[in-house]
């Protein structure tokens, strides 16, 4: 199951319910509708507590969800073009 977040996105974002309170504890789940946005590496990058109605809100959704999902950008003195 997933739902759309925003009339204007296409991004769509999986619903899950947390039955194993194993998972409710790791992911500090107490409150529903609660959302989550959770990076490759397991880690909340973003959380709301309750409804997402407000256009508010959802825009900082989408703006989690670019960030949790964008590649990390390293710098590296070595990369460096010379001159």
């Amino acid at each position: 199951m997933s739902t759309r977040i925003g009339e204007q996105s296409s991004i769509e974002l999986p619903v899950v319910s947390f039955t194993d309170r194993r998972l409710l504890a790791m992911y500090r789940a107490g409150t529903t509708p609660q959302t989550l946005i959770i990076d490759a590496d397991g880690r909340v990058g973003y959380s709301h507590l309750g409804a997402v109605t407000d256009p508010v809100v959802i825009d900082s959704i989408l703006d989690a969800v670019a960030t949790v999902a964008a590649p990390a950008v390293v710098a590296r003195p070595d990369s460096a073009t010379a001159p």
